[in-house]
């Protein structure tokens, strides 16, 4: 350690000199330590903010397409029963042609008939008239 009384009178006087510069030097330091601690601080905040603005981002096109599915599936719903309104149509045709169907068939039928009764009908005067034929000739 040195003793005041070592020291010479110019570094006495230099004294409050190198303190002041020593603690201009020491100022200086925590300043330039507090802007860098600042200027990181400011850095991480912008890149807080910009993770921040792209989960923004992403969320609000992740809810733009949940939209647009949303609109694909009411669409599809609508083309859905318009589809079975069409088929409770078809159904209502195929029930009346089905009962147009059964009436020809049963009026098919009935001609059927109608007509193996009139050739029977025909094949007894046919018969008829042969008899009446030969009994005529017979007579004559």
């Amino acid at each position: 350690m040195t003793l005041v009384s070592q020291i010479e009178l110019s570094e006495i006087e230099d004294l409050p000199m190198k303190l002041l510069q020593e603690e201009a030097s020491r100022t200086f330091r925590l300043q330039a330590s507090a802007s860098m601690d600042m200027w990181l601080c400011v850095k991480r905040a912008i890149n807080a903010a910009e993770k921040v603005k792209k989960a923004y981002e992403d969320r609000r096109a992740r809810v733009a397409e949940v939209g647009k599915a949303i609109q694909a599936q009411a669409n599809l719903a609508k083309d859905m029963q318009a589809g079975e309104r069409q088929v409770k149509v078809y159904q209502t045709k195929f029930g009346e042609m089905s009962a147009a169907l059964e009436s020809a068939q049963l009026t098919a039928k009935v001609a059927l008939e109608a007509k193996e009764a009139i050739q029977v009908a025909f094949e007894e005067v046919g018969s008829e008239m042969a008899d009446l034929l030969y009994r005529f000739k017979l007579k004559a």
